[in-house]
């Protein structure tokens, strides 16, 4: 079978430990499986060169964060961060992947968002080849950009725009699937195609086991940079929990991935309720960190409290439930976590402001690590494999190809 090409328009890439490089690496690892080579044009240096990249070929599109490269004291132009932060690079990784259109034809384009600059590049290079395209939104589009009245039109018509264009479109919950058939309508709805994020198998399967720990230790995996994580509500209960004797003194709780945009702003918070010695603060880890921190934690926590983001799930949601570990979820009762987590053996939800609620749960939370700090939990129909959206990837072309023939 002659193996096909497709061009990956993703911004973050292998090495880059974001959920959004993640998903775009497995995508890469997975798809020559199904007779795909792909070719990955990203922001990021050195994709190939990196532990435990796939084996494809990268190609580094140069440019610019707006918001820090172009800000003078905390201030900048908006226009410049339209459609978002890195819309310098939407026009050198058109131009980096039309290059390589014209010296290897492909067959098929796939864009990842957020940022959604990876679309826009899409956009252009699908207006030169006509290929198929698939756009995936891993969260709606462009929530958290702070545009005024006449940017958020154009930004709404961009929208459309990609929408209607895309031969398929991938979201990664039913929830966010349902949000765009309801307001795309039907033509752009029939084109929409859930495909959950996923853990790799061999992350767990070749790991070894996770070595028990005398502390009662909290975990937070995954990006803390915004009002949609804030984590007041979770220091407030530690804090009463503490002052209770519901938690031992032996408690830590260990934030990772926390961005320099909250960090000052968080340390503040944890000395102000004397809670330097329970709870630490970090950058954002290396991939294979982040899993053993995962393996070996007494309580993995999810933050999810931003309305807008009601409707996704955070990538690390399945590596917590493929860990086997318990699962404290501060998330509103509507959202897609909530729900997501109803069957899931293991994981409490408790609402994000709400300290005394959260201090009961760990409370119970702590009780049952007492008696068995190691306890696993089965959870076989929750699990999904990261091969899961290559399939999806490596058929659009053909039913494109079919319905037109009908």
């Amino acid at each position: 079978m002659k193996r096909r090409r497709v061009l990956i328009l993703a911004h973050d890439f292998s090495p880059a430990a974001s959920a959004g490089a993640l998903r775009a690496t497995r995508l890469a690892r997975h798809l020559p499986a199904f007779g795909w080579e792909p070719i990955v044009v990203t922001a990021t240096h050195k994709a190939s060169d990196a532990p435990g990249a796939p084996p494809c070929t990268t190609i580094y599109a140069h440019g610019i964060d707006a918001k820090q490269t172009l800000s003078w004291r905390g201030h900048y132009w908006s226009l410049l961060t339209f459609p978002d932060r890195f819309a310098s690079w939407a026009i050198t990784a058109a131009w980096r992947a039309s290059q390589e259109t014209r010296r290897r034809p492909a067959d098929a384009i796939f864009s990842t968002s957020p940022p959604v600059s990876a679309h826009v590049a899409a956009l252009a290079l699908r207006a030169r080849t006509e290929l198929p395209w698939v756009a995936e939104l891993r969260d709606p589009w462009n929530l958290l950009h702070p545009f005024g009245p006449v940017l958020r039109s154009i930004d709404a018509r961009l929208a459309r725009r990609v929408y209607a264009t895309a031969d398929r479109i991938v979201v990664t919950t039913g929830e966010l699937g349902d949000r765009l058939r309801s307001s795309q309508g039907e033509a752009i709805g029939a084109r929409v195609r859930v495909v959950a994020n996923a853990h790799e198998e061999s992350d767990f399967v070749d790991a070894a086991p996770a070595p028990p720990t005398d502390a009662f230790t909290l975990v937070h995996a995954g990006t803390l940079g915004g009002s949609y994580r804030p984590t007041d509500g979770l220091i407030r209960g530690i804090r009463l929990a503490l002052d209770r004797h519901d938690l031992p003194q032996a408690t830590r709780l260990d934030l990772l991935g926390v961005t320099a945009e909250v960090e000052p702003e968080l340390r503040r918070a944890i000395d102000e309720l004397d809670l330097a010695r329970h709870v630490t603060v970090h950058p954002r880890q290396p991939h294979a960190k982040a899993l053993q921190a995962i393996r070996c934690a007494s309580v993995l926590v999810v933050l999810q409290n931003h309305d807008a983001f009601g409707s996704s799930l955070p990538s690390k949601l399945w590596e917590y439930v493929r860990s086997s570990r318990p699962i404290l979820a501060v998330a509103p009762p509507d959202s897609a976590v909530a729900r997501f987590l109803e069957d899931v053996p293991g994981a409490v939800l408790v609402p994000h402001d709400e300290p005394a609620a959260i201090a009961a749960s760990l409370g119970r939370l702590a009780h049952a690590w007492r008696i068995d700090p190691i306890r696993a939990y089965a959870r076989p129909d929750v699990v999904h494999r990261a091969d899961v959206l290559a399939v999806s990837v490596a058929t659009v072309r053909d039913e494109r190809a079919n319905a037109t023939d009908r």
